[in-house]
């Protein structure tokens, strides 16, 4: 049914103060309220019940819902208030049941209509992806309360112990906050459970925003890429693009890790993606001088020293995919603070090549802004080209608890050259785990790609 005018912008307005559309424009506000419809749930009836599938959300405009586990009630919810927000961007079953208290009249946005509005907006992702840091902060500030809450209860049972007189009277007042604690530890950890489930589903779509591997291999038929987060999300990338017989690849490393630099790495593919596409460029360095621009004016940078030095560190080749001579091939490299490692075998013997990259990052810093080098390298036949992000060489572990250094990482590259792409990755892959031990976590992410000619 086609809703007025008058109420397309109370639906705009409600859909506003949803946290994961704290910051999408009102056009798409606009076109997910047309795509709302009405349920009316009559008093005592269940909207949804615990195990249901949760593909909806739900924003009340008359009544109100209880939501609950049994006779266990989290909270209960009014007029204007919503729930079930992140089954929009993950099905999943419910956690509790939401019961209406009275008549209730609510609005529903169904995800099956929701993922085609995100589909035509990539970047509704990046907004959802922060208001989940937003409910991360919420819940640290919570778990700080519950913690003062606790500190207060140990004081009074102390005293209580000290003042036997009193015991009958002040045991009432500590079972009603024990309570009380136990009904916030039960929402922490509910809201915890929910922000994992929501940040592994940005996981999955920050995997789905990397290169397949079968784009890969029909470019580059002899590679690996060993790519090891840090957390569930991660500021490494690696991305390969082919347009007019021209391949690239690239190996990147955004500021930060998790999700802020999850942020960074989505970013940046997708300008990559822009810029090779629209463009059409064919020199490697001019492909990071507009990535640095375009990193700016996302960014708002202006170069002030207040502001935070966002920006990646990359590593990016092209080269063309039908050159003639076989023996002797080029291959473009441009690179901001990330080097190219050339591995190459004479008389059975590996030797490895470093071309040094520009000691700037793409993105705003407080040196001057110079255009990136671009080196034309002559390859052969067998060489092998690594790209990497400093978290491999960077990593604690070992015996005395040191990084396991660039110098031990040029050595494993060259022992592990003469093997097999996937016997390559396998190696790193067990050596630096061998490295960590039991007693080292991984500091930052890894991520290695290997390319042999």
């Amino acid at each position: 049914m086609k809703i007025t005018e008058e109420q397309l912008k109370k639906r705009i307005l409600i859909l506003k103060n949803v946290s994961i559309f704290s910051h999408t424009s009102e056009k798409i506000l606009s076109h997910l309220a047309e795509l709302m419809t009405v349920l009316t749930v009559s008093e005592g009836e269940p909207i949804f019940e615990k195990g249901d599938d949760g593909n909806s959300m739900f924003v009340i405009t008359k009544g109100c819902v209880e939501i609950h586990d049994g006779n266990y009630v989290f909270t209960v919810l009014k007029r204007e208030d919503f729930f079930g927000e992140y089954s929009l961007v993950e099905e999943k079953p419910r956690s509790a049941t939401a019961t209406a208290v009275v008549k209730t009249k609510l609005l529903r946005l169904d995800q099956k209509v929701f993922y085609p509005v995100v589909e035509k907006h990539p970047n509704m992702l990046w907004e959802i992806l922060r208001s989940i840091i937003h409910r991360l902060h919420d819940k640290d500030l919570l778990e700080e309360e519950l913690s003062r809450k606790n500190a207060e209860i140990m004081q009074q049972k102390e005293e209580i112990e000290s003042q036997r007189d009193e015991i009958e009277t002040q045991r009432d007042e500590i079972e009603t906050q024990r309570d009380e604690v136990i009904k916030q530890r039960d929402t922490i950890l509910l809201q915890k459970k929910e922000m994992t489930d929501s940040i592994r589903y940005a996981g999955r779509i920050q995997t789905a925003m990397l290169p397949p591997k079968h784009l890969i291999k029909k470019h580059l038929p002899q590679y690996f890429v060993f790519y090891q987060p840090c957390d569930i999300v991660s500021g490494d990338f690696y991305w390969v693009t082919h347009f007019q017989n021209k391949t690239i690849f690239a190996a990147a490393d955004c500021t930060g890790h998790g999700v802020p630099g999850a942020f960074m790495s989505m970013l940046g593919i997708t300008l990559l993606n822009q810029i090779v596409h629209k463009n059409q460029i064919q020199n490697a360095a001019e492909i990071l001088n507009l990535l640095r621009q375009e990193l700016i004016n996302a960014l708002n940078q202006d170069g002030s020293v207040e502001e935070t030095q966002d920006g990646i560190d990359i590593a990016l080749c092209l080269f063309e995919s039908h050159q003639e001579n076989f023996e002797h091939l080029t291959i473009q490299y441009a690179g901001a603070n990330c080097p190219l490692y050339l591995v190459r075998n004479i008389n059975h013997t590996p030797f490895l090549y470093e071309i040094k990259p520009d000691k700037m990052p793409a993105g705003i810093s407080f040196s001057e802004l110079k255009p990136f080098t671009n080196h034309t390298l002559e390859v052969r036949n067998g060489d092998t080209i690594y790209l990497f992000s400093d978290g491999y060489a960077h990593q604690f572990g070992g015996e005395h608890n040191k990084k396991f250094l660039t110098q031990n990482f040029k050595q494993l590259l060259m022992d592990i050259s003469v093997h097999n792409m996937d016997r390559q990755k396998n190696l790193l892959e067990s050596t630096i785990t061998r490295w960590m031990g039991k007693n080292h976590s991984q500091l930052d992410d890894i991520l290695v790609m290997g390319v042999k000619v």
